[in-house]
């Protein structure tokens, strides 16, 4: 780590006239080679043959040779360690390949209870049909209740979390458009998604975690 001084680019000029020459470098670069004596002899002699033909160019030629002189009396420094340590502690850590595969995968979450929909006995009312009820543990101390109804299209999904935070969003991932819907205060989210071959769902939280839910095994209609 080092203090920058000052250090010479062309693009310092705010205003330069262009001399289009074909087959040859920009006038203002050759200007910058010569005065830093990286050209020299003929080549040289050549440059500033033109710089005494054209005021802009002496005028550039003059700051060029300025700002060398002043570049040359103020070397680069290495600052003390406690500066090194103060702006490094000002940086943002930096994130390993650890942290890059934690943020991707997230934490799966396991399926505890699968109660299959189908026809159900529901007393004087006689048979109804009823959702696929699912219960999934988290790695935030919380339970996802989900129910699907896959007989209709598009899919009508509720869910609530059960504990932890309510402010989250539902984001269900497919073969077709991500459909994102937010968590109201208690947790729970109503939403459609259209009828996929494949569906995740992720829970994001306010705090950046993720939570995956695989649901893809659910999507087949029950028999």
């Amino acid at each position: 780590m080092y203090f920058w001084g000052p250090r010479l680019h062309c693009s310092c000029i705010h205003e330069r006239k262009e001399y289009a020459m074909a087959g040859s470098r920009d006038i203002f670069e050759e200007i910058i080679d010569v005065a830093d004596g990286h050209v020299q002899g003929d080549a040289a002699a050549s440059v500033l043959a033109r710089v005494q033909a054209d005021p802009e160019l002496h005028q550039f030629h003059a700051w060029v040779t300025e700002f060398l002189v002043t570049s040359a009396a103020n070397p680069l420094e290495t600052p003390p360690a406690s500066t090194r340590a103060m702006l490094e502690r000002l940086l943002p850590p930096r994130r390993t390949l650890a942290d890059g595969v934690k943020d991707a995968i997230g934490s799966i979450a396991r399926l505890v209870r699968d109660v299959p929909g189908g026809t159900a006995f529901a007393g004087a009312r006689g048979a109804s049909g009823t959702r696929r009820q699912l219960v999934f543990s988290t790695d935030i101390g919380a339970d996802l209740v989900l129910e699907l109804d896959v007989d209709a299209d598009p899919m009508y999904i509720t869910g609530q979390l059960l504990g932890g935070s309510s402010s989250y969003t539902a984001r269900f991932t497919g073969d077709g458009d991500a459909v994102n819907v937010a968590a109201d205060e208690f947790g729970e989210f109503v939403t459609t998604v259209p009828a996929m071959s494949f569906l995740r769902l992720d829970l994001l939280s306010d705090d950046g975690s993720v939570t995956i839910v695989d649901l893809t095994p659910f999507l087949d209609e029950a028999e």
